[in-house]
C-alpha cells in the first residue's frame, strides 16, 4: 500500500525534526532524546482522532492509522534501544 510508505517517511522525518530541532537549540543529550522521541510518537493519536471526527466512514484510513501508530511505537522502540548503549 502506498500510505505505508507515507508513514514510515514522515514519522522518520519528524524524529529528525526532533532531533536537529534540538541540536540547534543546544539542549542537553537527555533532552534531545527526550524530546526526539515525543516528537516521533506524538502524531498518531491526532490522525485517529481526526479521522474517525470528520472521516468515519473510511476504513481504509483508520487501517493506515493503526499501522502508522504501530511503526511509531516500534520506530521510537528502537531508536530508544540503540540509545540506551550509546553514552548519553
Amino acid at each position: 500500500d502506498q500510505y505505508v510508505g507515507v508513514a514510515i517517511a514522515h514519522n522518520l522525518m519528524v524524529l529528525l525534526v526532533g532531533l536537529v530541532s534540538t541540536t540547534v537549540f543546544r539542549l542537553p543529550e537527555r533532552d534531545r532524546r527526550s524530546i526526539t522521541i515525543e516528537t516521533g510518537i506524538q502524531n498518531c493519536p491526532l490522525g485517529m482522532v481526526l479521522t474517525l471526527t470528520f472521516m468515519p466512514n473510511l476504513g481504509g484510513a483508520v487501517i493506515t492509522i493503526a499501522f502508522w501508530g504501530g511503526w511509531q511505537i516500534l520506530s521510537t522502540w528502537m531508536l530508544a534501544s540503540y540509545w540506551k548503549y550509546k553514552k548519553a
